[in-house]
């Protein structure tokens, strides 16, 4: 399933997304991210942060894709937990639940476990442009620092809880 399903993704982007580019190279999109999240992520890849786009985030409460502020609401933190020897990293998203890190351990050898986490959690952690900001700066530092400190790292298992519009960030 999930091949194909990343096969049909980088088809649908080089037919439509794309082909935009190539005729408007200043194009601005607006994503409202509706897929499962691996997918969402590899469009965020593919997208990347040289085109111009706003991400919105579905409000359940709301019934709404419309941002329910502008002003940050939350604030995220990492935690690193060294659990052995070697050198196999999980990046654990914990916006909308915490992830037990047993949980990670049952299915990922992992070495290091990075955690980035909400200060609040739940399907509303992410209420505004701000906080998605806010949330990517923190992934970023998060991603230099497994950088620096693993030069060599060649794979990450990456484990989310988290609303859409932050999957497609970390894509």
């Amino acid at each position: 399933y999930w091949e194909n399903a990343s096969k049909a993704l980088d088809r649908k982007y080089n037919q439509q997304i794309v082909s935009i580019l190539d005729e408007f190279a200043n194009a601005h999109f607006s994503v409202f991210p509706l897929a499962p999240m691996p997918l969402i992520m590899k469009l965020g890849y593919k997208i990347g942060d040289k085109t111009r786009a706003d991400i919105f985030q579905f409000s359940r409460a709301e019934d709404s894709w419309n941002w329910l502020t502008h002003e940050q609401t939350n604030s995220f933190s990492v935690e690193k937990q060294t659990i052995g020897e070697g050198d196999r990293i999980a990046l654990v998203f914990g916006l909308t639940a915490d992830i037990a890190p047993n949980r990670i351990t049952e299915v990922y050898d992992a070495d290091v476990l990075y955690f980035i986490r909400a200060d609040r959690f739940g399907m509303d952690c992410l209420k505004s442009p701000a906080d998605l900001a806010a949330f990517w700066r923190v992934y970023q530092t998060t991603c230099d620092e497994i950088k620096n400190t693993y030069p060599d790292i060649k794979e990450i298992g990456v484990f989310p809880a988290m609303p859409v519009s932050a999957a497609f960030e970390v894509g």
